[in-house]
């Protein structure tokens, strides 16, 4: 059971590369001004679906961890950048949201929007190497 979390989380990590992977030709098409065929409804079902399956995860691995009775502070690290990736993925979230159902032509919300869900995929990287500690953790106390 204890594997669920970070199978899941991967699962949803890889659909958000596959998300930022979609979004190239609307970022080069802002930066160079040239038009480039850009699958928006693909871009925001594939980004809703591995951000709200992120947070979702998170519940999980939360209700798993009581389940399992770990100690809360066996992944300190990990509940913190679990934080920070969670304001950032609802941000994510609503400036997705926004452009979604009121496209017009604009400049820093895309930007703003990129970057917060860029730094989402980053941090997931720190989330996997602190995961890792916790279930060694978790192997060698039970």
């Amino acid at each position: 059971m204890i594997y669920m979390h970070p199978l899941s989380q991967t699962l949803m990590f890889v659909l958000g590369v596959y998300a930022l992977y979609l979004a190239i030709p609307r970022v080069r098409g802002l930066h160079t001004h040239q038009k480039a065929a850009f699958s928006r409804k693909r871009h925001a079902l594939v980004g809703v679906i591995a951000l709200g399956g992120l947070l979702g995860g998170m519940v999980g691995g939360s209700v798993i961890g009581g389940i399992l009775k770990l100690d809360p502070y066996i992944g300190e690290a990990h509940e913190i950048i679990g934080v920070v990736m969670a304001l950032l993925m609802a941000f994510g979230i609503v400036t997705g949201l926004i452009q979604y159902y009121k496209p017009k032509p604009r400049n820093i919300l895309p930007a703003l929007h990129g970057l917060g869900n860029l730094i989402v995929l980053l941090l997931f990287l720190a989330q996997a190497y602190t995961g890792v500690q916790i279930l060694i953790r978790a192997a060698n106390a039970g």
